[in-house]
């Protein structure tokens, strides 16, 4: 029984109105490698972490977005779930997972499909004010869904701020 009440607490998580308020909003700036292509190119990122739907100590899931865009006009944008490992003394370790959309702006950054799954890794600290300062590593994959699959591997240093 416990199972079912869980499961109806995700799906009433999953159905609240949009117009909710956030937990917060990541702005990143850095560099993202396209190995296939051997090109650098400057990145922004902005996140959007919504309130979380499940806190257990100090772990905490939340659905999350994400639009970046790459000096050479590469676009992704996409939403899944982040999670938040905090500490009380400031530190955190956050972890995502985002299926999106993403259009090569050149040729050469050509990920071998318009769906592709973005995967982030970041560490970072919370200031008594609550802006947060991380460093975060991010990869994006199509899976091998297409037999072209490069990937492509991105260094942020972002900024936290509650809403």
């Amino acid at each position: 029984m416990k199972r079912h009440s869980q499961i109806a607490a995700l799906l009433a998580a999953l159905a609240l109105p949009a117009a909710a308020q956030a937990q917060e909003i990541a702005i990143g700036l850095g560099s993202t490698d396209y190995p296939g292509a051997g090109t650098d190119s400057g990145i922004l990122s902005l996140e959007y972490r919504h309130s979380p739907f499940f806190e257990r100590g100090i772990f905490s899931a939340a659905f999350a977005a994400n639009i970046s865009a790459t000096e050479e006009s590469d676009l992704f944008a996409g939403a899944g779930v982040a999670l938040r490992w905090a500490w009380n003394g400031g530190w955190f370790v956050d972890l995502s997972v985002m299926p999106g959309y993403y259009d090569a702006g050149v040729p050469g950054n050509d990920l071998g499909s318009d769906l592709e799954f973005r995967s982030l890794l970041g560490l970072g600290y919370q200031f008594a004010g609550g802006q947060s300062l991380s460093l975060a590593i991010t990869h994006k994959s199509n899976a091998s869904l297409d037999n072209v699959n490069p990937g492509a591997d991105a260094v942020l240093l972002r900024w936290h701020a509650p809403l």
